[in-house]
């Protein structure tokens, strides 16, 4: 009898009166039967590529369930692939996190029975999954002879190290169904070869452990958790100016102005302390002596260029360099020059292309 009325707890707890106790202990002494049948989930026989390229034979298990790929950390660390770091939550089913992955690996994986090749961007986890192999002899189905199984040991119990999740399941989708009697396997092809599934008699199955394989990524938990390190991140102290870049500064601060268009006017800084740059000559000369033997065959654009190089001695961008100078140890520099010719043009038909990049002697 239990009391249903709103009431307080000190006045009186609700009771539970339980008329025959050996009523209730009949309904459990009885204990659930399960019958010898096995299900045999889609694993293949798989060659993984390393570091070097030398092939690893692998056990992977086909999941479509699986919103993304998953390699063991075992697997990976003997590949010895290199791994980007990365945190992401894998939940399962009943929406159970499995666990945090421990970075993502890129690795080819090509199909033993064919020149398939696959390349899978793989999540890191500890373990892929429980599962042994649940047939004790997969030969012993007459409509499984003549087909090579992605999985000839399927019977095997060594791990599988690596899930090809829905990511990769289109691609190696294949046409192709062989069935068999009510409680045979059904194999399915594929690229990596005939796979098997489906409640199969006389297989090895525990009735203590059920396995449902199904595995999504929360990216919104990653985002919070790399929103949490940057904004705990110890902060980066700025790195401070070099006395060019000080000048810089005061010099822009200094005489800078705007023009009635808005545009901005600044002069260039110019080092007046910059090493001397040696011997800009030479390279000069030997431009100039090819470019006036083109001239011998082109008449008319040496006039132009004559034109030219006058015009910028009058507008006082070049002057000629004396022993003067040279004895007065003042600073000349020789620039590089090549002409660039276009015929086709109406106004300019000949240009004049300095090199202000020449490296002297000395490297400067």
């Amino acid at each position: 009898m239990i009391c249903k009325e709103r009431h307080h707890t000190t006045l009186h707890e609700a009771c539970v009166t339980v008329g025959n106790t050996s009523t209730l202990s009949s309904h459990v002494s009885h204990r659930i039967q399960t019958t010898a049948v096995a299900v045999p989930l889609a694993t293949a026989r798989v060659y993984a590529a390393d570091r070097s390229g030398s092939l690893h034979k692998v056990r992977a298990l086909i999941d479509p369930g699986s919103e993304v790929s998953v390699i063991t950390d075992a697997l990976a660390q003997r590949l010895r692939l290199p791994r980007a770091k990365t945190s992401v939550a894998i939940f399962g089913v009943g929406a159970q996190r499995t666990g945090m992955t421990r970075g993502i690996v890129n690795l080819e994986v090509k199909s033993r029975t064919s020149d398939f090749l696959l390349r899978v961007c793989t999540h890191v986890l500890p373990r892929v999954t429980l599962y042994a192999g649940k047939l004790t002899n997969p030969h012993a189905w007459p409509h499984l002879e003549g087909i090579e199984l992605a999985d000839p040991d399927c019977h095997a119990n060594d791990p599988v190290e690596l899930l090809l999740g829905a990511d990769q399941y289109a691609a190696i989708l294949k046409p192709g169904l062989c069935t068999g009697g009510t409680h045979a396997p059904v194999a399915q092809h594929r690229k990596l070869g005939w796979i098997l599934s489906r409640v199969v008699d006389g297989g090895r199955r525990s009735s203590e452990l059920v396995l449902s394989h199904q595995c999504s990524v929360d990216d919104q938990l990653t985002d919070l958790v790399q929103q949490f390190w940057e904004q705990e991140a110890w902060p980066t102290p700025e790195r401070p100016l070099t006395k060019e870049e000080e000048r810089c500064k005061d010099l822009f601060a200094s005489i800078h102005s705007r023009t009635a268009e808005g545009r901005y006017v600044v002069r260039l800084p110019f080092k007046s302390d910059a090493a001397g740059v040696d011997d800009t000559c030479t390279a000069a000369v030997r431009l100039l002596q090819t470019m006036e033997r083109k001239f011998n065959q082109q008449p008319k654009f040496q006039v132009a260029y004559r034109d030219f190089m006058r015009e910028y001695e009058l507008l006082g961008h070049i002057s000629r360099a004396s022993a003067t100078h040279e004895a007065d140890n003042q600073r000349i520099y020789y620039l590089p020059h090549h002409r660039v010719v276009k015929e086709s043009s109406t106004t300019t038909k000949l240009r004049v292309v300095f090199n202000g990049s020449q490296r002297g002697r000395n490297g400067e």
